[in-house]
């Protein structure tokens, strides 16, 4: 996430009054969620790019209200915004023992019937089988299209990419249904099992 901050963006005055304008709400203790609901996308992802910059965002309370609006707009966010804000907010949540369960349900119910995951990189699906893992939560219909992602590009996936596969499948409780793959998905560790670590 660090490497995505504040690249490919550039810095508009406006907009970093904004930024700071929030940081001093949250700071004295003054900001609401209403502060928050008449902002932009683009708002709120320049704003996720200064959170781990501000002591005054690592707040529980704050966290809660920016996650909740991107995630009443989550079908307007790339992919790779998506993946981006929830990798950062887990780094921060982890701290409180909590999750950003509000936008990745938003996203996985809206990747469920999007059903475009073969428009999406290799990495980007990898990122979105550790955030799966992390949160241990995802609906059926995700995971379904995640297999037949699999059944088309397992040949990419590293060893170690694989067992990121079956552990996300087995803490969200659901098994693959194809019997194939799951052959395909031994055969494969079995004999690059030496290269795991």
């Amino acid at each position: 996430y660090r490497e995505h901050v504040m690249l490919d963006r550039k810095i508009d005055v406006k907009k970093t009054v904004f930024v700071s304008s929030i940081a001093k709400l949250v700071g004295e203790k003054k900001f609401g969620a209403h502060h928050l609901e008449n902002a932009s996308v683009e708002d709120l992802l320049l704003l996720r790019d200064h959170i781990p910059l501000y002591v005054s965002f690592q707040d529980v309370d704050f966290l809660r209200s920016f996650e909740c609006e991107l995630a009443h707009r989550v079908h307007r966010l790339t992919f790779q915004d998506s993946l981006y804000t929830l990798d950062m907010l887990q780094q921060i949540y982890a701290k409180y023992d909590q999750y950003p369960n509000q936008l990745s349900r938003k996203l996985f119910r809206y990747l469920s019937f999007d059903g475009n995951l073969g428009l999406y990189n290799h990495q980007m699906i990898v990122h979105l089988l550790y955030i799966i893992g992390s949160t241990r939560a995802a609906p059926v219909e995700l995971l379904i299209e995640i297999e037949k992602y699999l059944e088309k590009n397992l040949e990419h996936f590293t060893i170690e990419e694989i067992s990121l596969v079956c552990f996300s499948f087995f803490v969200c409780n659901i098994s693959l249904q194809s019997y194939a793959l799951l052959q395909k998905l031994a055969e494969t560790t079995l004999e690059n099992c030496s290269e795991l670590t």
